[in-house]
């Protein structure tokens, strides 16, 4: 049964999703997969889903995958009111162009939604920044992650601009766990496992600590990471990698998380939605739109790549629990900001406008 009930007396609205979902369970496709899911529960909304998968880094039979994929959108293209395309920067200029095309061939309205804090402008050379201005311009409607993004779009002159944020599935709201003093500070890090996360500060904190305190690792290995680099940690131990509904589960179970990258081009990060949802303050750096979404009402902002800055912020919730009282406070009533049952219900709405219906 849907959460939200509209008019079933007008005929469904037919939505078509163009993007790639997990496997891998990557943010963008994580992301989009919440989405599909969240659709599927409507009865107002017809879904059709054409998964991109397959295509790049796949020679040659990318281009067979890639054949398939645009007789798929011609085919289901003709039965829907709209056509939305759900891709990271890196994209825009190579599906964003395809899709419009496909999209006037067939006279449906375009949604591009843009995941990630970078801009597309600025992405991978001059030639296909403007081609994705080109596509973003002459979509129907730009659905952009972060406020800044939104900013850029309208200083050129893009006005069918909406702010669309990362989301997650808030649920039901469960009591937390209290912490104390004699059961001793546990901090999680859950992601990608890689040297521009700030794995290597995190680990240089977190061992100046006594044994009051530990940092538990959850995520794939990177860029020469394994799990030879926590065998000489006394604080930190690398627990394995999370399938995506254990995230939230497992966050409730600590009492902060921790986000140290390093990355400028930072969107919205998953797991700071996903502790805000879990009710769990994060400890963050100030890259790319994280201060966008984490002030000093439900986290600790620090300087990147500076170890003693993270160590200071994770000491000051192990001293204080005053502080971490009012920041888990807060970090409460942050949980329906970035629900994914409001964010769908905002993107039908946007969808329908854009169509017409």
């Amino acid at each position: 049964m849907s959460i939200f009930r509209s008019n079933l007396s007008e005929p469904p609205i037919g939505i078509l999703v163009i993007g790639t979902l997990p496997p891998p369970p990557g943010g963008t496709q994580i992301c989009l997969r919440i989405l599909v899911q969240s659709l599927e529960t409507r009865e107002d909304i017809r879904v059709k889903v054409i998964d991109t998968a397959g295509i790049r880094g796949h020679f040659p039979a990318g281009f067979w995958r890639l054949f398939q994929v645009i007789s798929r959108i011609l085919k289901e293209g003709r039965g829907v009111d709209i056509i939305t395309l759900h891709v990271a920067s890196s994209a825009v200029s190579f599906w964003g162009i395809i899709v419009l095309f496909l999209s006037r061939l067939l006279r449906k309205p375009l949604v591009v939604r843009k995941f990630g804090g970078t801009d597309y402008l600025n992405y991978w050379g001059p030639v296909r920044g403007h081609l994705g201005h080109f596509v973003v311009r002459h979509a129907d409607l730009y659905l952009a992650e972060t406020k800044h993004l939104v900013q850029l779009a309208e200083s050129r002159g893009i006005r069918h601009v909406k702010w669309f944020p990362t989301n997650r599935p808030a649920g039901e709201p469960v009591e937390f766990r209290e912490t104390g003093q004699d059961t001793g500070w546990r901090f999680a890090y859950i992601g990608h496992v890689r040297p521009y996360k700030g794995i290597a500060e995190m680990i240089e904190a977190a061992e100046r600590f006594d044994e009051n305190v530990s940092v538990d690792v959850y995520g794939p290995f990177f860029d020469g990471f394994s799990e030879k680099t926590f065998e000489r940690c006394r604080r930190v131990k690398y627990r394995g990698v999370l399938p995506p509904e254990q995230v939230i589960p497992t966050m409730r179970q600590y009492n902060a998380t921790l986000l140290p990258t390093k990355a400028l081009t930072e969107g919205y990060p998953g797991a700071i939605l996903e502790s805000f949802i879990a009710g769990v303050p994060v400890i963050v750096t100030r890259c790319g739109a994280i201060p966008e979404i984490v002030d000093d009402t439900c986290g600790l902002l620090v300087v990147p790549g500076d170890a003693d800055a993270l160590y200071a912020a994770m000491k000051a919730l192990v001293d204080n629990r005053t502080l971490y009282a009012r920041l888990r406070e807060g970090v409460r009533k942050k949980r329906m900001d970035f629900s994914s049952e409001v964010w769908t219900e905002r993107f039908i709405e946007y969808c329908k406008d854009a169509a017409g219906c």
